[in-house]
């Protein structure tokens, strides 16, 4: 019984320093970070790509680089509810003008 209501008291204490943390401590508590070193590492690669689509709001983020004449796209995520970084690419027939 002692070991529930110890584990009962902790879950609430938990819930209550969550509850009133902001949205950025929360990102900052959970290192969400972001995809600066991925994104340096693909443009190092790569070079720079022929465009880039960006989304961001405050607390999520995702930018999309278009390497229309090597036939793919990279995209990099980040923010609130994605660990870190995450990177997923399409690949496609190359497209040059």
């Amino acid at each position: 019984m002692k070991k529930l209501l110890v584990s009962l008291v902790l879950i609430i204490t938990i819930s209550m320093i969550f509850a009133t943390c902001t949205i950025r401590q929360r990102e900052e508590l959970f290192g969400t970070g972001n995809c600066q070193e991925e994104m340096d590492a693909c443009i190092e690669v790569y070079g720079n790509p022929e465009e880039i689509n960006k989304y961001d709001s405050e607390v999520y983020h995702s930018w999309t680089f278009w390497y229309w004449c090597q036939g793919f796209s990279r995209t990099f995520t980040w923010g609130i509810n994605v660990w870190n970084c995450e990177t997923s690419t399409y690949t496609f027939s190359p497209i040059c003008s």
